[in-house]
């Protein structure tokens, strides 16, 4: 699917979402999100519009129309088979949107170095569900690096103020928050069922009981980031900025996360992507 603007456009995936909340309330979150963050969501089932730049783009949905699009959009296919899941129902809606910040409908180049929001599902038996808000910026290789320097600090901060959302409205198991390789290895399916995860990312999000009180008690004490948990639940995050300016500073940041959580199987660090 093409990249709609100037890397800060969103894709929202679902995956076996019926199992974990109706379609209405996934509709009912996305007209919450486009009217409380003024979100636009992108309309890339018409043809591309012609700006007097020469630049193209996608027309917006109006959002009295969002039901309806997600009504017609949702895609449910029955016995697929993948390894990195537990269920064989796939349940797939894909919307692009744009945060009102992002001034600009030029288009860039697709690259794999994005920003991600993935919250998972309470699992119900083996089933498994999960929630993707995935926006891309441009590279620090680009030709055009300013737009990732102008965008990437108030995208991400964006995508923290959406998550604290999901949180509280989705009550997911877990979630996550990072720029990363989009084929990289993720903290995914059946390690969240299992309780497997081996990486602590930029902000990190355990629903109500799923940590142990030790392991609160652990990300309580880190001696980097900052933690909230309340009512069994648990936001750790190991900075509050995510561009920061000094890269030996993310870096002693990242080797002391690592050899903290070790002790809980902690093997890898994921903040930002370096190309």
């Amino acid at each position: 699917m093409p990249l709609i603007g100037a890397g800060g456009t969103i894709a929202l995936e679902l995956h076996n979402c019926r199992n974990w909340k109706s379609t209405e309330d996934i509709i009912n979150i996305i007209e919450k999100l486009i009217h409380d963050f003024g979100l636009v969501c992108i309309d890339d089932s018409t043809p591309l519009q012609v700006s007097d730049d020469g630049s193209t783009y996608y027309s917006s949905i109006d959002p009295t129309e969002i039901a309806n699009h997600c009504g017609k959009s949702i895609e449910v296919l029955s016995n697929w088979n993948h390894p990195e899941f537990a269920s064989s129902t796939y349940e797939h809606l894909c919307l692009w949107f744009r945060p009102p910040f992002i001034k600009t409908n030029r288009s860039i180049i697709t690259s794999n170095e994005d920003l991600h929001v993935i919250a998972h599902a309470y699992k119900y038996g083996e089933d498994y569900s999960f929630i993707r808000f995935r926006g891309e910026i441009s590279p620090r290789t680009s030709a055009d690096q300013t737009l990732r320097i102008k965008y990437a600090e108030e995208f991400a901060q964006f995508l923290i103020r959406i998550s604290e959302t999901l949180a509280s409205d989705l009550l997911p198991e877990y979630m996550w928050c990072a720029e990363d390789d989009e084929y990289a290895k993720h903290v995914f399916g059946e390690e969240v069922i299992n309780k497997e995860f081996d990486t602590i990312y930029w902000m990190n999000y355990f629903g109500r009981g799923y940590l142990s009180e030790e392991t609160m008690d652990l990300f309580k004490s880190a001696p980097i980031g900052f933690s909230r948990i309340e009512n069994s639940t648990t936001w750790f995050q190991l900075h509050q900025a995510f561009d920061l300016n000094e890269r030996q500073l993310l870096e002693e940041i990242e080797e002391k996360a690592l050899n903290f959580f070790s002790e809980i199987g902690i093997s890898r660090i994921q903040w930002t992507y370096e190309i």
